[in-house]
């Protein structure tokens, strides 16, 4: 702009309003175009002085104007990425331009679009640049409200630093892992044959369509340009590959597991219990932060989580609910007051053998004419629960557009096993085995006195052939400990043997565990929770028998093994189904369906009475904003119960779309009873 009377300065036609005017409509057209493109920054710098350099000589003087000196500076650099991986600048356009500001318009395009592109381009805010200061025009342009930043936890220079971070983690799964690697990846992923592997298939797809894109260009620029550009428009967490379960894949295809082996790994790490959980404490620090984020975001009533009640799921989500459930229907016909012949309930009935068939038949020709159905529990397996908020009208934490989650009882061997391989303990070839796992970082010890009444533990790990070989939580070092005694195979003596469990050293209010004993061959697990009351007092003597070679333990009155109606309300056989329901994630029109997709059977009188320990929501299942104090919600939720447990009623047995079910179903429909074996989804 020139530097003196701004009416005097409007009305001479130099052209300068023409070029603000054209820098406008040139931003709003080419945003226009690349809608869902962001900007990026390029390394050019002092563009302004390639401005002034390229102007006419007696009027550079005239236009040294600080307000778009910064225009010019700070935003003249930025560009699209375009679909080759050249570049476009967003704000010179060389058509229409005034006479003399063709020159510095041309140049500073084509240093622009010949610069290295830098890093993504983000604001907190809509305008860039200062149009109008005291009747002078200046250069400026508007951002679209999409474009502005919308986080509430991340600033500008946040949200472009972790873009950054983005792009380098994507670089480096490029160059690590070879086409034919992420085929075989997404192969097993869409076989149906890994436990959620359905969840990264997009995933997979993404970064397959990456590698091929940035793979067909050759100019090294523009394959920057491209990284940068799948980089910052990929979904949530696509970028970070080698993180997730699909690089966690890929590195077990790099290193050659087989089929079965990739397979069983794949389950472990993919249950609830494993999946994304912190292996470490939180540090002060750490926690300190989460607290502001929490209180700046006003979300500590939506931490409180509850169980859930059937007649609060939503009733258009239901797939099929008992008869006995709904609620009675007022007569109001001509003859509503006719007495009618009751139905002899013990009228013989016609029982069909079992037939087996997939989830998605039973579905369409079993279950529209069940008058009432029976699922057959087995174990503690399948059993879940349904969470909600603890507080109505807090803002909802989840994925999807509901505060409903779930957890599984299930995979307690499957995490046992994972634990003592990981720690480098034996499970196999064992005459008598003992293995204690829990959730919290209290320091809980599993003992053994044998026969000859020496005792076990971690002051003296080993007599005779029987050891404890592996010790957890000295310091609280972990949420997932294990401990294991053990005897191999012909090696444990006859006699009396008695396993306790003692709180040594508390840190949580609730310590649920469970204790699993082997002996030849055959599993007896027992529930426990050591409280924070008296901790120094408090022991669970759990597995008191006698023990006799080739014979199954004789247990004593001081034993305690856990029946499953002692902790969820329903016992080992038939249970009766009250509603069929998918997992809260795929209700409504937006499906999440990186959640997995499964299917609950909620059972009449089934709850979970351990008080869900570790279970009120998984972090995987959270918006993306709580996902950086990750590690100090998993503290929090392996500490604290889920409130309502007397008033639950939205439990029972659940499966899911990528494993087997192979669930046991009694199907009445007046007078027919029909057994019948679900195998699996579809």
């Amino acid at each position: 702009m020139k530097m003196y009377d701004p009416e005097i300065w409007k009305n001479e036609n130099n052209g300068y309003e023409e070029l603000i005017e054209n820098i406008k409509k040139t931003f709003a057209s080419k945003l226009k175009d690349n809608v869902k493109t962001p900007l990026f920054r390029t390394s050019v710098s002092d563009l302004f002085d390639t401005f002034l350099y390229y102007l006419p000589d007696a009027c550079k003087q005239e236009y040294t104007c600080r307000a778009c000196k910064h225009f010019v500076d700070r935003f003249g650099g930025l560009v699209f990425i375009k679909e080759d991986g050249t570049t476009e600048s967003a704000i010179w356009n060389v058509e229409n331009i005034p006479g003399m500001f063709i020159e510095p318009i041309t140049q500073m395009k084509e240093i622009v679009e010949s610069a290295q592109v830098q890093d993504v381009f983000v604001s907190d805010y809509a305008d860039l640049g200062t149009y109008d200061t005291n009747g002078f025009h200046h250069f400026s342009v508007k951002l679209p409200r999409v474009m502005i930043n919308t986080s509430r936890v991340k600033n500008a220079s946040q949200v472009s630093a972790e873009k950054a971070e983005d792009y380098g983690m994507l670089k480096r799964a490029l160059e690590k892992y070879s086409m034919s690697q992420i085929d075989q990846a997404l192969n097993l992923l869409e076989s149906g044959s890994l436990y959620r592997g359905s969840s990264y298939v997009a995933m997979c797809k993404w970064f397959k369509e990456t590698k091929e894109k940035i793979a067909s260009i050759n100019d090294q620029p523009q394959h920057t340009n491209m990284i940068w550009k799948y980089a910052a428009t990929a979904p949530n967490g696509f970028t970070h590959i080698s993180g997730s379960m699909l690089g966690t894949l890929l590195d077990y295809i790099v290193d050659g597991d087989d089929f079965d082996t990739i397979k069983r790994k794949f389950e472990t790490n993919m249950s609830a219990e494993n999946y994304r959980r912190s292996q470490s404490a939180p540090t002060q620090r750490a926690v300190e932060s989460a607290e502001k984020l929490i209180e700046k975001l006003g979300l500590a009533d939506s931490l409180r989580r509850r169980y859930a009640k059937l007649d609060e799921l939503h009733e258009n989500e239901f797939i099929w609910k008992s008869k006995t459930e709904k609620k009675d229907e007022v007569k109001t016909g001509v003859f509503a007051g006719v007495q009618t012949k009751a139905v002899d309930s013990n009228e013989t009935k016609s029982v069909i053998p079992q037939v087996t068939m997939t989830w998605d038949k039973f579905r369409k020709t079993i279950l529209p004419t069940a008058d009432k159905l029976e699922v057959k529990v087995d174990g503690t397996t399948h059993l879940m629960g349904m969470v909600t908020a603890a507080v109505p009208e807090s803002e909802n934490i989840m994925n999807w557009d509901n505060p409903f989650s779930w957890y599984y009882q299930s995979g307690i061997d499957s995490v046992i096993r994972e634990r003592l391989e990981e720690k480098g303990a034996k499970y196999e070839g064992c005459e008598i085995r003992c293995s204690l796992i829990w959730n919290t970082r209290t320091d809980l010890d599993v003992h053994c006195i044998c026969p000859d009444k020496v005792e076990i533990y971690f002051g003296h790990k080993n007599h005779g052939y029987g050891s404890l070989d592996v010790d957890a939580n000295v310091n609280g070092e972990t949420v997932t400990p294990v401990e294991n005694i053990r005897w191999a195979t012909g090696t444990a003596p006859e006699g009396r043997y008695k396993f306790f469990v003692n709180n040594y050293t508390n840190r949580a209010t609730q310590n649920p565990y469970k204790l699993e004993l082997e002996v030849n061959g055959k599993i007896y697990t027992y529930d426990g929770n050591l409280t924070s009351d008296n901790y120094r007092k408090n022991t669970d003597v759990v597995f008191e028998f006698d023990y006799r070679h080739g014979e199954d333990p004789k247990f004593t009155a001081n034993s305690k093994k856990t029946e499953t109606k002692e902790t969820w309300g329903i016992s080992n056989g038939f249970s009766e189904v009250v509603a069929i329901i998918p997992s809260p994630n795929m209700w409504g029109e937006n499906p999440y369906k990186r959640s997995g997709e499964h299917t609950f059977f909620l059972l009449k009188d089934c709850k979970d009475m351990t008080g869900g320990v570790g279970r009120g929501f998984f972090t995987e299942m959270l918006k993306g904003d709580l996902q950086e104090i990750r590690k100090t919600l998993d503290a929090y939720t392996a500490s604290t119960p889920i409130e309502g447990e007397d008033e639950a009623s939205a439990c029972g047995v659940g499966y899911s779309k990528d494993k087997e079910w192979n669930l046991i179903v009694k199907v009445t429909t007046g007078n027919i009873v029909k057994m019948i074996k679900i195998d699996r989804f579809d």
